[in-house]
C-alpha cells in the first residue's frame, strides 16, 4: 500500500530548513465593528521550528494577513534557511546580535513581553502598559501591532502634539465614558496635523480657499496650554507617568527585546496646570442626591448598596467592586464594621457604619459579593449604574464615583484632623493628605456620611 504523502496545512510551511506555522490574530472584541463580526490584525504572527528551536515573531507591515500567505511564506523559508545555516557554522549568537539590532519591535510585542514578565494579579501594571498603548494608538490612529518602538516614533514633538490632542479633546466635552465620537480621535489628528488645536470656534465662513488662507496666515495657534487649569492635565501627567513605567528599573519586564534608548520619550516632560486638592461634589448636586436617596434605595438595592459603602467608607471603586460578604461583621447591636483591604501600597482600614446600612447590605449581599454582585461583570454594571445616577443629578468629571471618596474623606479631615483621614484613606502617611484632605487610628471612629451644607 502506498504511503500517503504527508501534506502542510494552507497557514503552515514544512520545508528541508524548518516549520513555520502563520496565525491571523483577532483583536479584542471591544475592537468588532459587528459582535458576531470578529476583525483581526492586518500582520500574520509566525510560530517557527528551526534544529530543535522554537520561537514566535511578527512578520511585521511588510506581509499583510490580507495579502495572503504566499509571500510571507517566501519570508519565513528565507528566516529558517538563514538560522539553520547559522546554527551549523555556530554563528547563530552572532547572527541574533546582528538582527536584534536591527529588527523593529512593535508596540504589540513589547505589551505581550511585559505582561507575561510582570508579577501576576498587579492590576497596575496593566494600566501602565494600557496607557502606553493608548498615547501611540490616539496620536497614530494605527494599531499597536504595526507602531514601531523607535526613537523616530517616540519622540518629544509627537508627545507635544499628544498632550495638545488631549487636551482638545476635553475642551470639546469628550472626555466623560462614551462620550467620544466615533471619529473624534480622527479629527483630533487632522486638526494637530494642520496646526487647528485648540479648535476655534470664531473663525468666519469662507467659501474660497485664497480667502481662507488669508485668514489662516493671521492666525496665531497656541501650541500646549501650560497656563489654564484644566483637569485633563492630571490624566495626562498620569499617562504619561505609567507610560515610562513599562521601561522602569532598567528595562526588567522587558527581557529579550532589543530596543532603542528612548530618551526623547523617557525624558519627557511637560509642566502643566492641573487643580490642586480634590475636587469636591456641588453641594446642590449633594441636596439633589439625598433626595432620591430614598427611591433609590427601594427601586434599586444594590446601586443603594454601593452608595452605603461610598458614604461610609470613602472607598475605590475598584475596592468596592472587589468586597467579598464576609467584608461586613456584623455586630450585638446591629451596627457593623466594614474592613477594606489595603490598596496601593497603603493599610487596611475597619469603618464602623450603622445599623440602616448593615441592614441595606445584607438585604442584598452575598457570600461572593458585599454588593449582591453575581460575577465580576454585574458590578462592573453596578458601578456604572451608580455613576449613571450621580450624572442624573448634576455630579460632573470622569470620576464621579472617586468625588464621594474624596468627600468622605475631607470630611474624616475636618472633624477629626489630618491622621483620622489619612487612616480612612488606607494611606502609610499624612503625605497624601495634609494639602488635600486628609495614620494614626486603623480602625475609624463613627461618623455619619456628610450631608449636604444648607
Amino acid at each position: 500500500m502506498k504511503a500517503k504523502k504527508n501534506e502542510a496545512a494552507k497557514n503552515q510551511l514544512i520545508c528541508r530548513y524548518g516549520r513555520a506555522r502563520f496565525y491571523e490574530q483577532k483583536r479584542a472584541r471591544s475592537e468588532w465593528e459587528a459582535p458576531d463580526k470578529p476583525a483581526y490584525k492586518p500582520n500574520w504572527w509566525v510560530r517557527f521550528h528551526v534544529g530543535g528551536q522554537t520561537w514566535e515573531e511578527s512578520a511585521g507591515p511588510m506581509y499583510p494577513v490580507a495579502d495572503g500567505l504566499r509571500d510571507v511564506k517566501i519570508w519565513a523559508e528565507t528566516v529558517m534557511k538563514t538560522r539553520l545555516e547559522a546554527m551549523r557554522k555556530g554563528k547563530l549568537e552572532e547572527m541574533e546580535a546582528l538582527v536584534k539590532g536591527a529588527r523593529s519591535v512593535m508596540l504589540d510585542e513589547l505589551g505581550r513581553v511585559y505582561m507575561v514578565n510582570v508579577p501576576p494579579g498587579k492590576s497596575d501594571y496593566t494600566k501602565n502598559w494600557q496607557r502606553l498603548k493608548a498615547i501611540f494608538t490616539e496620536l497614530t490612529g494605527r494599531h499597536e501591532s504595526t507602531v514601531e518602538v523607535s526613537d523616530a516614533v517616540f519622540t518629544r514633538a509627537n508627545l507635544l502634539g499628544w498632550v495638545r490632542m488631549r487636551q482638545e479633546h476635553w475642551r470639546r466635552g469628550w472626555a466623560k465614558k462614551g462620550g467620544t465620537p466615533a471619529d473624534g480621535w480622527a479629527r483630533l489628528r487632522r486638526d494637530l496635523a494642520a496646526n487647528r488645536l485648540p479648535e476655534d470656534t470664531t473663525w468666519p465662513k469662507v467659501e474660497d480657499n485664497e480667502e481662507l488662507m488669508k485668514v489662516l496666515a493671521k492666525r496665531v495657534f497656541p501650541g500646549v496650554d501650560k497656563t489654564t487649569e484644566m483637569e485633563c492635565n492630571t490624566t495626562i501627567k498620569t499617562y504619561l507617568r505609567c507610560a515610562k513605567a513599562v521601561f522602569a528599573n532598567a528595562r526588567e519586564y522587558l527581557v529579550g527585546l532589543e530596543l532603542p534608548d528612548l530618551s526623547e520619550f523617557l525624558e519627557f516632560s511637560v509642566d502643566l496646570r492641573a487643580p490642586e486638592g480634590h475636587r469636591e461634589m456641588d453641594a446642590v448636586a449633594v441636596e439633589a442626591l439625598q433626595r432620591d436617596a430614598a427611591r433609590l434605595q427601594t427601586e434599586e438595592p444594590k446601586v443603594w448598596a454601593w452608595e452605603v459603602i461610598v458614604s461610609w467608607t470613602g472607598a475605590r471603586p475598584v475596592t468596592i467592586r472587589g468586597l467579598k460578604g464576609d467584608a461586613l461583621t456584623v455586630m450585638p447591636d446591629k451596627s457593623g464594621i466594614i474592613t477594606l483591604p489595603a490598596a496601593k501600597g497603603g493599610v487596611p482600614v475597619r469603618v464602623p457604619v450603622d445599623a440602616d446600612a448593615v441592614a441595606a447590605l445584607l438585604a442584598v449581599g452575598t457570600v461572593d459579593s458585599l454588593l449582591g454582585a453575581r460575577h465580576k461583570t454585574e458590578a462592573e454594571e453596578i458601578w456604572r449604574a451608580y455613576n449613571g445616577w450621580l450624572t442624573k443629578h448634576g455630579v460632573t468629571g470622569s470620576l464621579k464615583s472617586y468625588l464621594k471618596r474624596h468627600m468622605r474623606l475631607q470630611q474624616y479631615r475636618d472633624e477629626k484632623g489630618v491622621e483620622v483621614a489619612a487612616a480612612g484613606g488606607g494611606h502609610r502617611t499624612t503625605k497624601m493628605v495634609e494639602r488635600k484632605y486628609t495614620q494614626g487610628a486603623k480602625v475609624m471612629p463613627m461618623m455619619a456620611p456628610a450631608k449636604a451644607a444648607s
